[in-house]
């Protein structure tokens, strides 16, 4: 560990390590990729959702962006 505390949120500081191995090398490209996988399939069911509502006269929120 680069860094050393006296603060109780040592577990914070682990975390951020584990998280530094996790993301070296092409793993790191690899969760990376995944998670914005998941972030443009979760917008486009939004929008999915949204039509369907509005295309019976439904009200509903319209998702941002």
């Amino acid at each position: 560990m680069m860094h050393a505390t006296t603060s109780p949120l040592y577990a914070i500081c682990a975390s951020n390590d584990v998280a530094v191995s996790m993301m070296d090398g092409n793993s790191g490209l690899s969760l990376t990729q995944e998670v914005i996988d998941e972030a443009v399939d979760f917008r486009q069911a939004m929008a999915r959702l949204y039509k369907e509502f509005t295309a019976d006269g439904s009200w509903v929120f319209k998702p941002w962006n």
